[in-house]
């Protein structure tokens, strides 16, 4: 039992901080449904060690001791000596303080906020405490009690779904969503194998498939990983790995990485903390696959209380998450400051509100062509001749394996979508060599024996020039072909401006047999 002998002390030294890590750690995990990835020394330590002198100056643990032993904690970023905030604001989707077990015994959060009053600190942001937690009533009472004036609102709501006992159990508690994923997976399994790789402590290193998780967040509607961000990710990795925390698994279709998700696992929490893939096969819904089968893995090592996909809304998160409790803007401000405070506060709650509704539901776009802006292009009529080797050309019967491949190829959402973009007439055309396919081909409707480039699926990467392509299904279409590229792709040429043809690299094999 703890005694009542508390003591407050603000912690700015690194090396003091680190030193307590490990108790800092275990008072996280101790919250049963409550822990938070966010509220643990590991995730804290990554965090700051992305950071500048300047912010690692500013940071201020607000501890409470019983004697030696830490119990409670609340990290926090001092702005100024009298208004602090939020460690990490913008960078975490919740702060709660730190304590054992799920409710905070008597005198603890009372303590916090006396070593916080004792600081001087006369404003103070918490973004954003969620509200199920019983620590955020008490922790709002302690700051009225010591005199501050508390405003609190909705910042968001959380995401999270309590488990069912047995994973068929869970499953069916969902059996929309894992039917939907079942027809997802069927729809892949059409261009090649689809399987997944697992990264896991006991297993692998989840750094092993970290440069994988790279790429597909580059590819993918996320973008490219900020410099900061990839290092304070691979060393959360890198720390959770140590402490048995993380998982990274891996999809593929044909051997190509096509998805990934980042959990970690924290005693009775598991949390969905990040899913990319590759936005050119966006109709394949890999994330949506490689989300639930990660969800079975989960289950398999031992079964979470509580799944936590982090506050904010979206199609996935709205299917999977059904407890969506408010995640609370708290600011407090010591009453003896001037009367009317409450209208800097008003101000800062608008401020937040805008800046809540960019954090929170990003919205990808759809596949396919972008707009593009005239720029340079090479101007090419290629003359139906004869092939003189092995290669060969013949019009494309399209089913349901070539429209999905060339659906993936363009990066449409759908073969309908896909559709849509072909003009009355268009044909398409299977050029190979050796037995092997190299590139597809829509041509347009022949008009006194001319047509048209419509676009292009390079499927050998090693093709570098569409010269040699084109006058083989020239020949093949049985007219001149008049083309309009970039200029990497046909030496020569007329010059000009115009908006060239899509030429795609495709990412998979040719998904059918070759005659």
């Amino acid at each position: 039992m703890l005694s009542m002998t508390l003591t407050g002390r603000t912690l700015t030294e690194w090396n003091e901080i680190d030193r307590m890590g490990d108790s800092w750690d275990a008072l996280a995990l101790s919250r049963g449904v409550h822990t938070d990835l966010y509220d643990t020394y590991t995730w804290t330590r990554a965090y700051l060690e992305t950071l500048g002198t300047r912010d690692r100056d500013a940071l201020r643990i607000v501890s409470v001791f019983d004697g030696e032993e830490l119990v409670a904690a609340l990290p926090l970023t001092a702005r100024s000596e009298t208004r602090w905030e939020t460690l990490g604001f913008g960078s975490r989707p919740r702060i709660r303080p730190i304590f054992r077990g799920e409710s905070p015994r008597e005198g603890i959060l009372e303590s916090l906020v006396e070593e916080i009053a004792a600081n001087g600190v006369r404003e103070l942001s918490l973004r954003w405490l969620p509200e199920r937690d019983p620590a955020t009533p008490a922790l709002i009472e302690a700051f009225r009690t010591a005199g501050y004036e508390t405003m609190v609102r909705q910042g968001g709501t959380e995401c999270l779904a309590e488990t069912a006992p047995t994973w068929d159990e869970h499953r069916k508690a969902f059996k929309k969503y894992d039917r939907t994923v079942k027809n997802f997976a069927n729809k892949a399994r059409r261009l090649g194998d689809l399987t997944m790789e697992c990264f896991a402590p006991s297993e692998r290193s989840s750094l092993e498939g970290y440069e994988e998780y790279v790429a597909l967040h580059a590819s993918g509607w996320k973008g490219e990983v900020s410099e900061k961000m990839n290092e304070h990710r691979r060393r959360l990795l890198e720390a959770c790995d140590e402490k048995g925390w993380s998982r990274l698994f891996l999809l593929r279709v044909a051997d190509v990485p096509t998805a990934a998700i980042v959990w970690f696992r924290l005693g009775d929490v598991a949390v969905a903390y990040s899913t990319v893939y590759q936005q050119q096969m966006a109709a394949l819904s890999a994330g949506t696959v490689v989300m639930w089968w990660a969800h079975e893995k989960i289950f398999a090592e031992d079964r979470p209380a509580l799944i936590d996909y982090l506050p904010g809304r979206g199609s996935q998160k709205d299917q999977l998450g059904p407890i969506k409790d408010p995640v609370l803007v708290f600011d407090a401000v010591k009453k003896s400051l001037v009367s009317g405070w409450t209208a800097p506060l008003k101000a800062k709650a608008r401020s937040a509100a805008g800046r809540i509704s960019r954090m929170v539901g990003s919205k990808k776009e759809e596949g396919g062509f972008p707009s593009r802006d005239p720029v340079a292009v090479c101007r090419i009529t290629i003359d139906a001749s004869d092939p003189s080797d092995d290669a060969h050309c013949e019009a494309l019967e399209l089913c349901p394996k070539s429209e999905l491949f060339l659906t993936v190829c363009g990066g449409f959402a759908s073969p309908k979508r896909m559709k849509d973009q072909w003009e009355e007439g268009d044909s398409w055309w299977l050029y190979s060599r050796g037995g092997r396919v190299v590139a597809v081909l829509r041509v347009g409707e022949v008009i006194e024996r001319e047509s048209v480039l419509r676009e292009v699926v390079l499927v050998d990467a090693t093709e570098s020039s569409l010269e040699r392509v084109l006058a083989v299904t020239a020949h093949a279409v049985g007219a001149s072909i008049r083309a309009e590229v970039e200029p990497s792709f046909i030496a020569g040429g007329e010059s000009g401006e115009g908006r060239p043809v899509p030429v795609h690299r495709a990412l998979l094999p040719w998904p059918l047999p070759v005659s």
